[in-house]
């Protein structure tokens, strides 16, 4: 199922709609995403963002600057699709060349020190 048929179907919990810019102690470009109820994604209902920042996406380079990914950005939130074209047929392009950006979630270690035991063997 394409992910313009999952949002036409009302799963719009487990899509990102936006990426809200977080403070993180840590990373210059820390962003959560968020599905359209403005949740963390997955739930429904009120989000503490501050206590999702494990679940935060970060970015080498501000995600703002991202071509062809957003219908609309702000200071603070990048939006993949707007309320008057949620079911875009583009969402999955745009989705994907988000994704395809180098990004690890806060949570994780960086990728850089994920991978040095591998490095460390060779």
């Amino acid at each position: 199922m394409r992910i313009h048929e999952l949002l036409a179907l009302g799963r719009q919990e487990v899509l990102p709609y936006a990426l809200i810019k977080m403070q993180s102690p840590r990373y210059r470009h820390c962003w959560l995403p968020i599905s359209r109820e403005y949740s963390r994604l997955g739930c429904v209902g009120w989000t503490d963002y501050d206590m999702c920042i494990n679940d935060a996406l970060v970015f080498v380079r501000d995600p703002r600057t991202f071509e062809n990914v957003w219908a609309t950005t702000t200071e603070n939130a990048c939006f993949l699709y707007s309320s008057t074209n949620e079911a875009s047929a583009d969402y999955q392009e745009r989705l994907e060349r988000l994704l395809a950006e180098y990004h690890f979630f806060h949570g994780d270690p960086p990728p850089e020190l994920h991978f040095a035991p591998l490095v460390a063997h060779h």
